[in-house]
C-alpha cells in the first residue's frame, strides 16, 4: 500500500516480499530490516534534522508526577534571565513567540527533532523537555543525550492496559 502511494524504501522489523513491487519512479523498492523500527525512526529523524539536540543544552525531566510544573519553572527562569529557552511538554511546545499544540507530552521522535530544529532556527539556546515513561518506552527521545536529567519521583499511576504492564517495566 505504501509503495502504491510513492514510498521507495521500507524500514521493517519483519521480512517482507517486495520482489514484485516497483516504486513510482520505476526503481526496485529498497528494504532495510532493523531490530527496532521506532529506534530507527528516531535515529533517521535526528539525522534528517541535522542532529539539533547536539546544538542545544537539553534538560529532560521524567517521573510520575511533577514534570509539567518543574519544566515550566525551569523554562521561566531561563527566559527571565534572558537565555532563550524552549519547552516541550504536556501544554505544548513553546519557543521564541511560537506555541504549538502537541498530541503527547513527549511527541513522536520525528516531531521532537523537528521542534528542536525550529528552536535552533529561532535562536533558542536551551530546551526543557517533559520526558514521559511512555516517551521513553516508545523511543521518542532516542538520539538525544540529555545534558541534564531530572527525575521527580516514581509511582504506579501509569500501570495498566496501553501504558506499562507492571511496575518493573
Amino acid at each position: 500500500e505504501v509503495v502504491s502511494k510513492g514510498a521507495v524504501a521500507l524500514v521493517v522489523e519483519k521480512d517482507v516480499d517486495v520482489s514484485n513491487l516497483v516504486s513510482s519512479n520505476g526503481d526496485k523498492v529498497v528494504v532495510v530490516k532493523v531490530n527496532d523500527t521506532r529506534y530507527a525512526l528516531a535515529m533517521t529523524s535526528a539525522a534528517y534534522f541535522g542532529y539539533p539536540a547536539e546544538q542545544l543544552k537539553t534538560i529532560g525531566i521524567t517521573g510520575t508526577k511533577g514534570k509539567s510544573t518543574t519544566a515550566g519553572m525551569i523554562h521561566q527562569v531561563f527566559n527571565r534571565c534572558n537565555v532563550p529557552c524552549g519547552l516541550i511538554g504536556t501544554g505544548g511546545a513553546y519557543y521564541a513567540d511560537t506555541v504549538e499544540r502537541l498530541r503527547n507530552t513527549t511527541p513522536e521522535s520525528v516531531e521532537v527533532f523537528r521542534l528542536l530544529r525550529n528552536m535552533i532556527d529561532n535562536h533558542v539556546k536551551v530546551v526543557v523537555m517533559e520526558v514521559s515513561s511512555q516517551g521513553l518506552k516508545m523511543a521518542r527521545v532516542d538520539g538525544i543525550i540529555f545534558d541534564y536529567a531530572i527525575f521527580t519521583n516514581l509511582g504506579p499511576d501509569h500501570i495498566g492496559e496501553g501504558e506499562h504492564a507492571d511496575f518493573e517495566e
